[in-house]
């Protein structure tokens, strides 16, 4: 009998400890309130609930090979403003680098349900090169989604090099087409 009873409080310490865990569970960081899919072979990093929120890039492809082809997403807050408004704030900002140049934009685009807008552009980027504390100017071509939603303005980028950039938009078209708001 006394063993029956020792066998039951044991029972029951360990569901008390198991609720209270539950109740209690620990924060494993920033949460994503979009979902995106990036190809398994590819490194992603989910970064704060803020600003540069989202990060994967491809892996190298081969020791010649130091350019990461790369998907980001911003988020901003864009109280009372709309999808218009804040592809204007965007690209009024990226008017200043003086090497972007605007390919194509899609003023009317949706992915998922979504409303959102696309701009095709190049614009020179900076790659850091170690060994000499140095940095390469390099001709990058970029695919950016816009959207707004609840509140906050968002940017999905996806940057190649331009002669890289025919082999890998497909890849980013496979991406963005996983891109979805959660409920």
């Amino acid at each position: 009998m006394r063993k029956r009873e020792l066998l039951k409080g044991v029972f029951l310490l360990g569901w008390i400890m198991l609720a209270f865990a539950a109740c209690n569970k620990i924060d494993d960081g920033p949460v994503l309130d979009f979902n995106i899919t990036v190809p398994s072979n590819w490194n992603y990093y989910v970064l704060s609930n803020e600003d540069l929120v989202y990060y994967a890039s491809s892996p190298l492809e081969n020791m010649n090979d130091s350019i990461l082809e790369d998907v980001l997403v911003s988020k901003d807050k864009a109280t009372g403003v709309g999808l218009d408004q804040f592809v204007s704030a965007v690209i009024t900002a990226l008017n200043e680098d003086t090497s972007f140049h605007t390919l194509q934009f899609k003023a009317d685009t949706t992915i998922n349900g979504e409303a959102c807008s696309k701009l095709i552009h190049l614009q020179v980027v900076y790659n850091p090169i170690p060994s000499t504390n140095d940095s390469v100017a390099l001709n990058a071509k970029v695919t950016r989604y816009f959207y707004v939603h609840n509140n906050y303005g968002y940017v999905v980028s996806m940057n190649a090099l331009v002669e890289t950039y025919p082999t890998y938009k497909p890849v980013f078209e496979t991406i963005i087409s996983s891109f979805s708001f959660k409920n």
